[in-house]
């Protein structure tokens, strides 16, 4: 079972040298898409090469929503649902730091040293333009100096499909312009979102423009149906099919129908 420890400035001596040895996977892992899926997996193997824990080491919120003036970041999913996808992939533990203005500050070096290291990472496994530390000035080839200390250093190469880069980006502007039929070849499934009729989509859920689109609702009830709903201007969803359902249900974005 997937350990989920909560990490910020406050508790991080309380942390350091005391956690499992592991492999650790860097990222933000938003959707943990197919490119995502890549690191983790490579993650794992070397885990199971060194007879190590596989740990994931990421951020929540988003660090674009600290750092850029009106930088409000569309999540592709709440931190809950990265968790479980997270779990179900086979990661012993999933380290959240909380990113705020003064994490933003700390030099690439000091984030390493401090939490990275301290939380007990003996390899280091991240995409090839993974970046961190204050303006971004820590990459791939600043970790790398780290396997002087004997800290072993993996670097993923970029993920493709069709010839186009696999990222959170990419599925992001999918969803935006409401191209949901085009996201499973980078996420590796269909996009989806809850909601339910009292409070509506749920945070930090995305939602495709303004249109109709076919789509599958998943009941609480474990029922599935085929349905037709066109998204409003304020986030509303209009069940076009008379879907009657008080529970909270998952909503599986098929294709946007063109009129």
């Amino acid at each position: 079972m997937m350990e989920v420890v909560y990490v910020d400035a406050h508790n991080i001596q309380q942390l350091k040298g005391k956690q499992a040895p592991s492999v650790m996977a860097l990222g933000y892992f938003d959707g943990v898409h197919l490119g995502h899926q890549q690191v983790i997996e490579n993650a794992k193997q070397q885990a199971a090469e060194q007879q190590l824990s596989t740990a994931i080491l990421s951020f929540f919120p988003h660090p674009k929503s600290v750092i850029q003036t009106g930088g409000a970041v569309h999540y592709l999913e709440p931190l809950e649902d990265r968790i479980e996808k997270l779990a179900q992939l086979g990661v012993d533990y999933y380290y959240v730091v909380k990113f705020d203005e003064a994490f933003s500050k700390i030099e690439a070096h000091d984030f390493i040293e401090g939490y990275v290291l301290a939380l007990g990472a003996q390899h280091i496994v991240c995409g090839f333009d993974y970046h961190y530390g204050r303006k971004a000035s820590g990459n791939h080839e600043t970790l790398r100096a780290y396997t002087k200390q004997g800290i072993g250093v993996t670097i993923v190469e970029e993920a493709q499909k069709n010839g186009e880069k696999i990222s959170s980006t990419i599925i992001r502007q999918c969803v935006e312009s409401g191209n949901v039929a085009a996201v499973p070849k980078f996420l590796g499934n269909y996009y989806y979102t809850k909601y339910c009729t009292k409070r509506g989509v749920a945070d930090y859920y995305m939602l495709p423009p303004v249109g109709r689109y076919k789509a599958q609702v998943e009941m609480a009830c474990n029922a599935v149906v085929e349905a037709h709903i066109a998204v409003g201007e304020n986030r509303e969803l209009y069940f076009e099919r008379g879907i009657q359902q008080k529970q909270p249900v998952k909503i599986v974005w098929l294709e946007k129908i063109h009129e």
